[in-house]
């Protein structure tokens, strides 16, 4: 999933040339370690966390759907309708 964000290159490069100089083999897995920290950073950021996001908005769009006057979909149901497609085609790339 992160491969899919135009920043993601760019951010691994920052992280891997922030990290030091690697000349052992001890070197390079801290240096490892550093890189994946910083991008598991960054993926929080970026993408925070999808699960609990799918959750609260699937909780908007019942409290939109259970109004009693509701006749059809309204523009904010339809923008929630979006981005929870969005989040799950994000979720189905990650798994």
């Amino acid at each position: 999933m992160w491969e899919t964000h135009p920043d993601f290159m760019q951010t691994l490069l920052h992280n891997w040339q922030d990290a030091g100089e690697a000349t052992t083999l001890t070197d390079l897995k801290w240096k490892s370690a550093v890189v994946a920290s910083g991008i598991d950073g960054w993926g929080s950021k970026s993408f925070g966390h999808i699960g609990r996001e799918l959750n609260q908005l699937h909780k908007a769009l019942d409290h939109l759907q259970s109004d009693p006057p509701h006749t059809g979909p309204i523009y904010e149901e339809v923008k929630i309708r979006e981005h929870i497609m969005e989040l799950n085609h994000m979720e189905e790339i990650m798994w």
